[in-house]
């Protein structure tokens, strides 16, 4: 049974961090992200029991099915005092969990706590030519606002990002 949990409220299990630390440093997920690095069982086990509870501008929400991280959504409000409406979000989904749901299920999670931390706008980016994030942001409100050209060089090729965001209003 997916799950969606607030690793700040509820800490993940050693293992369910060591499944996240995998997420994302699966080669699928790397791809699609800016860094060609990922992060060791062991960060990922001290991010969560250390670093996260010490960042009071992040929160990870993570879907947890049992043991194992179906996928994560990163949540980091912006610290200067005429941007905090504003948050920048970073989500991945793994690969066995794609088209499932998830993301979708991350999303709603991440405008719940955009509504309990008072944050009116949300951020995110991708690489330009990621289309199925590029359909769930659409999704799930989020509009283009720009491109950064050439922005990132990975893998020997300068690759375009995508930036996106979305008004939260009462309704939602």
């Amino acid at each position: 049974m997916l799950e969606i949990i607030d690793a700040k409220q509820h800490p993940p299990t050693e293992e369910q961090a060591r499944a996240f630390a995998r997420l994302i440093s699966a080669d699928e997920q790397r791809r699609w992200e800016y860094s060609s690095e990922g992060v060791s069982e062991p960060g990922a086990v001290y991010f969560f029991a250390v670093v996260l509870p010490a960042r009071p501008d992040q929160e990870v929400l993570l879907a947890v099915d049992g043991q194992e991280v179906a996928g994560m959504v990163a949540f980091r409000r912006r610290p200067e005092s005429y941007e905090q409406h504003c948050a920048t979000l970073g989500i991945g989904v793994a690969k066995g969990y794609q088209r499932r749901g998830v993301g979708t299920k991350l999303f709603q999670a991440a405008l719940d706590l955009a509504h309990r931390c008072q944050v009116k706008r949300l951020e995110i980016d991708c690489f330009s030519d990621n289309l199925r994030a590029i359909g769930l942001y659409r999704k799930m409100g989020f509009v283009e606002e720009g491109v950064r050209r050439q922005a990132v060089y990975k893998d020997g090729v300068y690759r375009d990002v995508l930036l996106m965001a979305r008004w939260i209003g009462e309704e939602d």
